[in-house]
Parts: structure tokens; sequence; C-alpha cells
């Protein structure tokens, strides 16, 4: 498939009565904004706000990022499956893509209070980690129908330090919240048609660079390279909620299956519930298909890429392996495999298996992953992989690791101060809240950091072991 990228380069955000691009400035209006989602049921109102590096902002409750996006033209779609039921599949035409700038997207989720917390520091030793606080952000708070009575048990629980901590969350499985399958949909429905529309009204203004990606011709010359991609769905979520990733569906029981390069870039995957695990702006933006698609026909023969979902269950984890292995040989006919995973446990797992029964097979792997552990090293990521004869032989690590205090920050976007985190080091919730030193005192685990743990490449932090 062949995808033509125009980029506009955004230099500056700023409000205004409409919506629209001149000069390097998006102009956004909040009116607009909303008036283009008020139709879905769960939303009660956005709460809309700008941040650009330097500024003394902290974002929290991060769901996700996105890169404002649109098809060119009327063959395509734009997010197909998610925001259409009839429709051609990503990867092929035009897209206008708005470079320099993300859009956030956050809420509040009572039923993830242990795993909430991601957040984006736009200075600091935290901003420096994370590749959105060099980005302008569109911040946007979708409060939902039951905003009102989450946040009076969020001040509710601060009144009470939040202490005991299992009081804490029993309170909040009492409180009478959107189930979260339902909201989590709602969002993404939500942020994906807003990123669209931002990107549509800059299609007067032409494009300030185009990149084509296609691979499609073959280099018999040069070594014959794929790519194994492995999402990670809500499987394990105790609400029972399976997430509609791919296209619209959800794919937590896919074996795995090949896709185009360019589909992947272009919309065939959104992320949809908890910003810890990939955002939509990395998808987009996927970096080791970016490289290789860059690549193609100068060093590698870049010939086709896998997506793989993540088993807790040994037979299909077996299963997985093996036809990943099949496909790189047989399909594919490959020199060398890449691998990427997302988090940690059974993620490693699969990844080692498929990576061993690609060495089995004579292909040469590197596996791209962080030291998912408390004492950042790489023997527990390695120790799945087939240590009978030791086969993979090149593992890449961006790291992992706590680090000092955050700095105090004079504007919270994003939820109330009082929004419970879990104290990573002490163990407990803490605030967000400037007022309160814990807040600034506690450190915090890297992976919290928005974009810190870049799973798909781009990512700013190297792992060395002395």
């Amino acid at each position: 498939m062949k995808l033509t990228m125009e980029n506009l380069e955004v230099k500056d955000i700023q409000f205004a009565d409409t919506t629209h691009f001149s000069d390097g400035t998006l102009f956004v209006s909040k009116d607009e904004m909303f008036d283009h989602v008020k139709d879905e049921p769960l939303l009660k109102e956005l709460e809309i706000n700008i941040v650009r590096p330097g500024d003394s902002a902290r974002v929290i409750e991060v769901l996700d990022a996105i890169e404002p996006r649109c098809k060119v033209g009327d063959t395509y779609d734009n997010w197909p499956g998610h925001l259409s039921e009839s429709f051609k599949t990503a990867g092929e035409g035009v897209t206008r893509a708005l470079k320099g700038m993300s859009m956030l997207t956050c809420n509040f989720v009572p039923s993830r209070i242990m795993r909430n917390g991601i957040t984006l520091d736009m200075k600091g030793e935290y901003a420096d980690f994370s590749p959105y606080s060099k980005l302008l952000n569109l911040v946007v708070e979708v409060k939902l129908t039951d905003d009102d009575v989450l946040k009076d048990a969020v001040r509710a629980a601060a009144k009470a330090n939040y202490q005991p901590g299992e009081e804490v969350l029993e309170s909040f499985s009492k409180v009478d919240s959107i189930p979260t399958e339902e909201r989590f949909e709602a969002i993404k429905r939500i942020k994906l048609k807003l990123s669209t529309f931002l990107a549509q009204q800059t299609l007067d203004v032409a494009a300030d660079s185009v990149e084509v990606f296609d691979n499609e011709t073959r280099y018999p010359n040069l070594p014959r390279v794929a790519y194994s991609l492995q999402l990670v769905t809500e499987q394990y979520n105790c609400d029972g909620y399976s997430e509609s990733m791919f296209y619209g569906y959800p794919i937590q029981d896919n074996l795995p299956w090949i896709v185009e390069p360019t589909e992947v870039l272009d919309g065939s995957i959104a992320q949809c519930s908890y910003g810890r695990y990939m955002l939509t702006y990395e998808i987009q933006n996927a970096a080791v298909i970016v490289d290789l698609l860059r690549e193609h026909g100068k060093t590698v023969d870049f010939v086709g890429m896998i997506i793989t979902t993540v088993s807790s269950e040994a037979k299909r984890r077996n299963i997985t392996s093996q036809m990943v292995g099949n496909i790189m040989k047989e399909t594919f006919k490959v020199d060398g495999a890449l691998f990427t995973k997302c988090m940690g446990g059974a993620p490693t797992i699969c990844m080692g298996l498929a990576a061993s029964a690609c060495e089995d097979r004579g292909i040469h792997t590197v596996e791209i992953q962080d030291a998912f552990n408390p004492i950042n090293n790489m023997n527990s990521e390695l120790i799945f992989d087939d240590v009978r004869v030791g086969k993979v032989n090149h593992s890449l690590s961006f790291g992992n690791a706590a680090v000092g205090p955050r700095l105090v920050m004079d504007k919270i976007y994003g939820g109330i101060p009082e929004t419970p985190m879990w104290d990573v080091a002490n163990g407990g919730f803490i605030t967000y809240t400037k007022d309160l030193p814990n807040s600034a005192k506690s450190p915090v685990l890297i992976g919290t950091v928005l974009g810190a743990i870049a799973y798909l490449g781009g990512f700013n932090m190297r792992a060395v072991e002395y």
C-alpha cells in the first residue's frame, strides 16, 4: 500500500471564535469543538486548555495522546471501523497530519484508581523524559454525565487523606458511575472526532512537506526484514471490557495476522483506555515502522509485518509463537525480524517465545523492550527467551526507573488537584495538589510519565548496565 502524508507544522495554538489555521498558528474554537461532539449521549461538557513547552503546568489523568489527522478527499474514511460501519481499509490515499502538537484526552476512571496517574509535566526533571513536553498540547478534559458525583467522591476521599487505602477503593466501587466499557468507548469516539475536526479545518492551507510511504517494490540484493508488533488489550480487566482496538473490533483472542505497515500508521488501530499501554500518537507515528519504511530500498527490504496479541495461556502462547516463526520464514522469507512488546509479564513471555521461534528457523531477531522490573536490569526481561541454547542474542532496552521528586506546578489541567495517585515509593495514595508537600516530594515511576515508556520506538531514554 502507498500512503502519502501531507504534514503541516503547527508553531502555536490559540483560542478563537472559529477553528482555522493561519501563518503557523492553529486557532481553536471551544464552542465549535463541543458542537462537533455534542450528540454523544454520555458527554456533559469539555474543558479545553493549551499547554506549551516550559509552562509551569502539569496535565493529569491522561488517557491518550493523539495527533490530529484527516483523510484528504472522499475516497477513504477517517478512522475506519472506529467511526464508520462500512469502510475501506486504512493505509492508502492522502492523509493530512498536524505536526508539532498533540491533543491530550483526560478523564478520571474510578474502576482504575490503582492504575490511574498518567501525567505530563511541561517543565522540570520529568518533562525531560516525555517527548510530549516538547510539543504544543491541546488538553481536552472529557467530562461525562457522572463527572459531578465522581469529583464529589474524590474530594471526600482527599479530606480523609486517602487513608486507609482499602476503604478508598471500596468507596469508589460504590459510586454510581458509567460502566467502564461505555466510558472508554464514548471517550474514544469523542477524541477521534475532535482530532479529525481539527485537521479538517486546515485543508485550505498547503502542506509544509509531503512524505510517501511505500514498500511494494522488492529489493533482492538487500536483507529481507519484517516486524512483529505486539498489542496489549484489556484481556485481564476484571470489568470484562474488550477493547475495540483494530478497526473498531476486539482482538484479544486473535492469532497472529498480517497487516500492511501503512495501515497501522493511518488509523486502523486506536487506543481506547489506558495511557500507560500505547498512545494513539505513538501508533500513528510508530517509529520502528517509519524507520523501516524510510530505509526500505536503501539498507533493507522491508517485506511486511505481523500483529500479535498477548495471552496468559501456555498453549496459546506456543501456537502464537510458532505461527509467527512460520509466517516470518515461509511467507515473508526474512533474514531478520524486529519485535516490540507492551508492558511486562505475559507480554515479555509472548515476545520472547516468538523471537525464539524465529531463531529456531535461522532468522536473526532483535527485541525492543523496557526493563519492566523494580531493579531496572534486563535479567528478568530475557528469562523467557529460550535460555536452553541462548537463542535470542540482541535486545535493545529503553530503560525504566523511579526518580526524584516532582516540581510543584502553578497550573494543573485534566482533572481536579485532589485526584488520587498511587504512591509508588510509600504505598497508599497521594494527590496532585500543589499545596500538599507530599505530592511534590514523592518519587514517581517513569512508567506514569506520559510517553516516557514508548513501546513502538521514539523514546527519550536508554538503559545502560555497568
